[in-house]
C-alpha cells in the first residue's frame, strides 16, 4: 500500500448531507466521521499507543509542524525514520502546518512576526530565529511523514474586521499555491509513502469570504479541504454556522 491514497463513499443519508467515507492511506484506512486524538508534541497526553489502539482510534494528529521544528528538530525525526516510528504508531496520521501556532505567537511581535514570505519566530529555548514559509512547512511535514498534510495558512482572528479577514484569506491563498508547488515536486514523504495535501478555508466571520475561499480551493489540485480560523472548534455555535455556509 506504499503509494495508496484514495477515498470512497460508503453510505449517504437519504434526506440529509450526512455521509460515511472510507479513506485509504499508506498506513491503513479510516472511516469518517471519526474522532482524531491530537498528539501535538508527538504524543497524545496521558495515553500510550496501546491505549490509543484499545480505544479504536483510527487516525491521529502526530506532531505539529511548529513544535517539531522547535523540538526535537527535523534531523532527529529523519534519523528516527519518521514520526510513525518515533511514536510507535502504525496507523494513519495527519499533521497541521503550524499556521495556528504562528498566529498565536504573532500576538507578541517580539516572539514572532508574519510577512508575505511566512513567519520568523524565536526558538523558546535558544532564542535562535527560525523561518517558517510554505516551502519549509511542507518540507517539514514530509520529514514528519504524515499521510495527510496541511497547506501553510494564516489563521484569521475574530477581531480586526473585514480588512484583516481579506488580507489573511488572500495570503493563505498565495501560500497554498506555494505549498502545492513544493508538494508536487515530490508527492511522497521522505520515506517513500504517498501523501495527501489539504487546503484550508479562511474568511473569518464573513460568509461571502468563506464561500470565495472555498471556491478558490476547489479550483486547485489538492486532495481535501479543511476549515480554519480562530472560531473553528472554540466557538461551537459559530463553527456550526460556518460549516453551514460551506457545506453546499
Amino acid at each position: 500500500m506504499s503509494g495508496l491514497f484514495k477515498s470512497s463513499l460508503q453510505y449517504k443519508h437519504p434526506n440529509t448531507s450526512a455521509r460515511v467515507v472510507q479513506v485509504e492511506t499508506p498506513h491503513g484506512a479510516f472511516t469518517t466521521p471519526t474522532f482524531m486524538p491530537v498528539g501535538t508534541r508527538a504524543a497524545v497526553n496521558c495515553m500510550t499507543v496501546y491505549e490509543l489502539i484499545e480505544t479504536q482510534s483510527q487516525i491521529i494528529l502526530g506532531g505539529n509542524t511548529y513544535h517539531m521544528l522547535v523540538s526535537p528538530g527535523t534531523e532527529f525525526i529523519l534519523d528516527s525514520g519518521g514520526m510513525h516510528k518515533m511514536m510507535g504508531w502504525k496507523g494513519p496520521m495527519l499533521t497541521d502546518s503550524g499556521g495556528y501556532q504562528v498566529f498565536s505567537l504573532s500576538q507578541q511581535s517580539k516572539i514572532c512576526k508574519i510577512d508575505e514570505q511566512g513567519a520568523r519566530f524565536k526558538h523558546p529555548d535558544t532564542g535562535k530565529t527560525i523561518q517558517m514559509t510554505p516551502k519549509i512547512s511542507i518540507e517539514t511535514q514530509k520529514i514528519i511523514g504524515a499521510d495527510i498534510m496541511m497547506a501553510f495558512d494564516q489563521c484569521t482572528p475574530d477581531s480586526g474586521g473585514r480588512d484583516v479577514a481579506v488580507k489573511a484569506m488572500e495570503r493563505t491563498h498565495r501560500w497554498l499555491l506555494e505549498s502545492i508547488e513544493t508538494h508536487q515536486y515530490n508527492t511522497q514523504s521522505a520515506y517513500g509513502h504517498e501523501q495527501a495535501l489539504f487546503g484550508i478555508v479562511q474568511g473569518g466571520l464573513f460568509r461571502d469570504l468563506r464561500e470565495q475561499s472555498l471556491e478558490f480551493l476547489l479550483q486547485q489540485p489538492i486532495d481535501g479541504v479543511a476549515i480554519g480560523g480562530e472560531s473553528i472548534g472554540y466557538s461551537m455555535s459559530k463553527t456550526v454556522e460556518i460549516l453551514g455556509w460551506v457545506t453546499p
